[in-house]
């Protein structure tokens, strides 16, 4: 920069902090640097530390994400593991149910067939 242009270097060191947010700025003026280098030098430093710590959290926050994702899986599987059983005891159920139903009246027909035989067996026999 031209000279004239050039703003004395303790209004620029004075001015610089605003250009960032409040609590980088106020980091900065913690600092107490004596010369505009050497302020852009914490500016860098402090600037590599944020961007670690935002890496950091993203990072934690996409673990935490897929923890809650695994744990809502597993709760969607242990429902759908528990319905599958409720629904497999009621169709043994209703199996159980049509067999016994089923099967009954089978032996008595039986019964009755091999009565009428019986009877039909002791009639020719009377005959």
């Amino acid at each position: 920069m031209h000279v004239d242009i050039k703003p004395p270097s303790g209004l620029a060191l004075l001015h610089c902090p605003n250009a960032f947010d409040p609590k980088m700025a106020f980091q900065l003026r913690e600092r107490n640097t004596a010369t505009l280098e050497e302020m852009q030098d914490s500016e860098i430093a402090m600037e590599a530390n944020l961007l670690v710590k935002r890496s950091k959290l993203k990072e934690e926050a996409r673990d935490n994400i897929e923890k809650e994702h695994l744990t809502s899986s597993e709760v969607k599987l242990d429902i759908l593991v528990t319905t599958m059983e409720e629904m497999m005891q009621k169709i043994t159920m209703r199996d159980e149910l049509l067999v016994q139903k089923h099967h009954v009246p089978l032996i008595a027909e039986e019964e009755e067939v091999v009565d009428l035989n019986h009877s039909a067996a002791n009639l020719s026999y009377h005959r």
